[in-house]
């Protein structure tokens, strides 16, 4: 009864967060603060029963701080729009690092995740050319529609200005489900391997057909050079930024930059200073708890597990230097434009978190020996 009960609040907490993102994009500030609001208490019921500090607190915390003060400083009205998907993406953390049935949540979610590339390929890869059109340098395999051919579904979600489709948000899922897949292999026996093969050989092969050139063009550093450019023309537009950043949505609001191409400039413009504190504590805590899960004597899928989210969260760093889609991407919405705070990192870095305890607690298990006296006897 009780196993029902969690399993029913988290996936009312799990839909409340995916609301609180359609909300802000439909401009319904107070329906997000009523989902958030349904959302929280799960979260505290499950903080309450299993209180304890985590490594990637810390960063939150001063996540958290930069945005309220990115919320006083900033004259935007996408401002609390932005600061609503922040503390979704920190509730987001605390469900996934204090849920308590974690060995059947992290293969859900995963499968999950897996299911909705899966979706996105079938429904946004596979139409004729004269739907679709490629634009030769994407990395996400910018086979993007030229418009929306499902008029039902929203333009947020499936449009030449979806984040799923022209941020790299969809090749940053392939590529995170590829690294646990691979990692996972040398760990499994049977139709699990033959499974795990053929999924990771096929999103490989998804990856290297859809990066293109940019993926060259990334490897011989002609992607980080323009991006240096871009910032730097940027930067002269924006003249000097206060430690306290520029506040929520006033790049796009004020200054009309709907993508910077770099994670840790969007996040210093909208957070400030305790952004960055935050992304160095962030680091940090990685590779601390990633040196403890390496150094854990337990060595099974679920170790392989683990090093597939480090390499997803490894990825994400880097994938941070070139683009913003690892922290938060611009989404079509009433405004025009809505800048929505993703709770990818979060969830990698809870999953991480929920791994390293299930990887140590075969060492916390004490050994059992076998009694060799009464086998003696028998002899």
């Amino acid at each position: 009864m009780i196993s029902l009960l969690n399993w029913l609040l988290f996936f009312i907490a799990g839909a409340s967060l995916f609301c609180v993102y359609i909300f802000v994009i439909l401009d319904k500030i107070l329906l997000s603060w009523i989902f958030l609001g349904i959302s929280f208490l799960p979260t505290l019921f499950w903080f309450l029963k299993d209180m304890r500090l985590t490594p990637f607190l810390m960063p939150l915390a001063f996540a958290f701080g930069g945005g309220v003060w990115g919320l006083v400083v900033s004259d935007s009205r996408l401002s609390v729009g932005i600061f609503q998907t922040l503390i979704a993406s920190i509730l987001a953390y605390f469900i996934i690092v204090h849920f308590p049935y974690k060995k059947l949540l992290f293969p859900l979610i995963y499968s999950f995740v897996g299911f909705i590339v899966f979706l996105f390929i079938i429904f946004g890869m596979g139409k004729e050319s004269s739907v679709y059109m490629a634009k030769g340098n994407a990395f996400l395999g910018e086979m993007i529609p030229a418009k929306n051919p499902f008029p039902t579904l929203p333009d947020w979600l499936l449009s030449p200005k979806s984040p799923t489709l022209s941020s790299h948000g969809l090749l940053l899922l392939m590529l995170i489900l590829f690294f646990i897949v691979l990692c996972i292999f040398p760990f499994t026996r049977g139709w699990r391997r033959i499974s795990s093969c053929v999924s990771g050989s096929f999103l490989l092969f998804l990856i290297v057909c859809l990066t293109g050139k940019s993926l060259i063009r990334l490897i011989n550093a002609q992607s980080v050079l323009s991006r240096i450019d871009l910032l730097s023309s940027i930067g002269r537009k924006l003249g000097k930024i206060p430690p306290s950043g520029i506040g929520l949505g006033e790049l796009i609001s004020k200054y009309g930059v709907v993508n910077p191409h770099n994670a840790y400039f969007q996040l210093w413009c909208e957070l400030g200073i305790l952004g960055i504190i935050s992304a160095v504590l962030f680091f940090a805590a990685f590779i601390w708890i990633s040196g403890r899960i390496l150094s854990s004597p337990r060595k099974d899928i679920w170790y392989g597990f683990s090093l597939g989210i480090i390499l997803s969260i490894f990825s994400c760093i880097v994938v941070g230097m070139v683009e913003t889609s690892p922290f938060g991407c611009a989404v079509p919405g009433m405004e025009p434009w809505h800048f929505v705070i993703l709770p990818l990192i979060p969830i990698l870095s809870g999953t991480l978190v929920g791994l390293r305890d299930i990887c140590e607690d075969c060492a916390r298990i004490p050994p059992v020996y076998k009694d060799e006296s009464s086998e003696l006897r028998n002899l």
